[in-house]
């Protein structure tokens, strides 16, 4: 969704009245320049506290300088409600009151621009958003109990169903709908608009365009949720071709691969992947694929808990090769023994060097085996 950052043209005016304004007056036009000036600078340093301090700022300070149902309320609104949003804190509480900020802005929007108006569909499509993470159940189509459903029909009364518009929107709701749905077939909705939005795109602008990657690789994203991984491969290979995606479908079809045990299929795309991320790996070296361990059947029995971890060397095809045991607690209860038969699992990203592939020795994973209570 596109990020409103703010600016305000009566910024100036408001600034050669505050000499004569009274204090309180000029100290809030102070506090709303600063807090526009540190919600910008905020966003392009991606610092998500700190954004959301400044938006709440800005808006406070703005409702005292401009009249309640203006533009720039309405913008300012919606700017907390992005910023809300973008925390990294998730909870029901702060689901409701995103979808409480985004209903006001919504309600503004609609009294300044027209309720059929495509200005509202951006706004639309968060809310919807923000109202299906507040759903804690539910088995109904996302788009058909939300605010989503109104997007599109504004669209479509706009530019037709058939439009770009239309399929652009489509794929944000699809990409909404799998990230943040709490509704138990969520996947099965996001395919549904995906497909769509890959089918208008594919044809007006051919399926090697961004928009049809884009879409393609949200349809390969649906299948591997519904871990149809061989359905997913397709769909994921075609995204190759868009660079802002590449690096995302080369660890998924590592997946894909590996769940259907195409070994060296899943080698060529660690490969590449270490090929786009050379000289960006950093000191956390993780694996990208691996297989639950087995619990040890007499630790299960007596509800023991556990952990293992291994060193391995990582090889030029990213695999765990050579495998020792450095730590098991408690001992002799074979989670040393249930570890290193699931790192033969262990798919890293290789690392390259200059431009070749190297084995990276002394890597350390943990396995950790805790009995559900």
């Amino acid at each position: 969704m596109k990020l409103l950052l703010l600016v305000i043209a009566s910024l100036l005016s408001l600034s050669a009245l505050g000499e004569e304004a009274d204090t309180s007056r000029s100290d809030n036009i102070k506090r709303f320049n600063e807090g526009q000036r540190c919600h910008k600078s905020a966003i392009a340093e991606r610092n998500k506290e700190e954004a959301l301090r400044c938006a709440q700022s800005s808006l406070e300070a703005g409702k005292s300088l401009f009249e309640p149902g203006s533009k720039n309320i309405a913008a300012l609104t919606y700017n907390y409600g992005i910023a809300l949003r973008s925390t990294d804190v998730s909870s029901w509480v702060v689901n409701k009151e995103i979808k409480n900020v985004f209903t006001e802005a919504l309600t503004l929007y609609e009294s300044l621009y027209g309720e059929n108006s495509v200005d509202l569909v951006d706004l639309l499509i968060d809310l919807g958003n923000a109202e299906n993470k507040v759903k804690r159940t539910g088995m109904n189509d996302p788009v058909k109990s939300s605010s989503y459903k109104r997007a599109l029909g504004i669209l479509s009364s706009n530019y037709g169903d058939d439009s770009l518009e239309y399929a652009q929107a489509q794929l944000a709701i699809s990409m909404e709908v799998l990230e943040g749905s709490h509704t138990n077939n969520a996947h099965v909705f996001s395919n549904k608009y995906a497909k769509g939005a890959y089918k208008i795109i594919s044809r007006k602008l051919g399926p090697t365009s961004v928009g049809a990657t884009l879409a393609s690789f949200q349809l390969g994203k649906n299948q591997m949720a519904k871990q149809k991984f061989s359905k997913a491969i397709p769909f994921l290979e075609n995204s190759l071709s868009n660079p802002s995606v590449a690096q995302y479908a080369h660890g998924f079809l590592i997946e894909a691969f590996e769940q259907i045990g195409q070994r060296d299929s899943a080698t060529f795309h660690a490969q590449a992947l270490g090929k786009l991320n050379q000289g960006r790996q950093n000191q956390n070296y993780l694996p990208v694929y691996r297989k639950q361990p087995i619990y040890p059947r007499g630790a299960q029995r007596s509800g023991i808990d556990g952990y293992a971890i291994i060193e391995v060397t990582v090889s030029k095809e990213g695999l765990a090769i050579d495998p020792i045991v450095i730590e098991e607690m408690p001992a002799s209860k074979g989670f040393a023994k249930a570890a290193l038969k699931a790192s033969n699992t262990l798919r890293y990203i290789p690392r390259f060097v200059d431009g070749e592939a190297v084995e990276v020795p002394g890597v350390l994973y943990k396995y950790t085996f805790k009995m559900a209570r």
